[in-house]
């Protein structure tokens, strides 16, 4: 299936599901390909432990699941010039260019370079994609003065 728009960019997606007719559960592979899709569909795709509201997606991610619990997932999304929220992070990401890897429940975050705010910054580590067990690995670079990292952060003067 290959869905196109004017401008949100391509999706295509292939699924095969092994063992219908058995009597445990079938195990199931979907191939994602994107190229310049609207940031924002991703989530409509996969539940990530962030809100993606703005930029543009290209790659490949693969799902594979086997039978019960949470799916495998394989692949490299590159993104450029997005906007995300971390849930329950203060403020917003913006700008961001990265690459998003996904590898069995684990989702890391490469080379990703933006602003926090008023604050640009340099992020890098990974987080767990099953929402039932998930934590946050991650780690910031500032590139700012004091008073910049206090605007970001939202910090008072005393």
């Amino acid at each position: 299936m290959e869905t196109r728009s004017g401008d949100g960019g391509s999706l295509h997606v292939k699924a095969s599901i092994v063992g219908l007719d058995s009597p445990r559960p079938p195990d199931a592979l979907v191939r994602i390909q994107t190229r310049g899709l609207h940031a924002a569909l991703l989530e409509r795709v996969l539940e990530v432990p962030m809100d993606i509201y703005e930029g543009r997606v290209d790659g490949e991610l693969r799902i594979h699941h086997k039978g019960n619990g949470f799916p495998d997932l394989s692949g490299t999304v590159k993104c450029r010039d997005t906007g995300f929220h971390f849930w329950d992070a203060p403020d917003d990401l913006r700008g961001v260019n990265m690459d998003l890897i996904f590898q069995g429940q684990r989702l890391y975050l490469h080379n990703a370079q933006g602003w926090y705010g008023a604050v640009p910054l340099h992020i890098s580590g990974d987080m767990d994609v099953n929402p039932d067990d998930g934590e946050y690995r991650l780690s910031a670079q500032v590139g700012a003065n004091l008073g910049l990292l206090r605007v970001g952060l939202r910090l008072g003067y005393g």
